[in-house]
């Protein structure tokens, strides 16, 4: 793929606790975002993070993209899609979709 390709990365959980931190993607403007392998390697990260499951109200879970967005599953679905990482067009995209 060239650098012009928006390409999904890996899975990401949003957690939308309404502070701003550093180096997040450039569309995230409050809030964090935890990225792993799959979604279930974020949702360790966050329990340790937060033992109480205090995010279970305030995440949006989706994925990275080559271009540094956070995206939901559906439209991280177009994306794989349009670059060939999926065979057919899904409504929502898994990490197991795409590796």
């Amino acid at each position: 793929m060239d650098n012009k390709t928006e390409y999904i990365i890996c899975a990401a959980i949003w957690v939308q606790d309404g502070n701003k931190y550093v180096h997040q993607p450039k569309n995230v403007e409050s809030g964090f975002v935890v990225a792993g392998f799959r979604h279930c390697n974020c949702f360790v990260t966050l329990f340790m993070l937060y033992p109480n499951r205090e995010y279970l109200n305030i995440y949006v879970d989706g994925f990275l993209t080559s271009h540094g967005r956070f995206v939901k599953r559906d439209k991280a679905a177009e994306i794989a899609y349009q670059c060939c990482q999926t065979n057919e067009r899904k409504k929502m995209l898994c990490s197991e979709d795409i590796y």
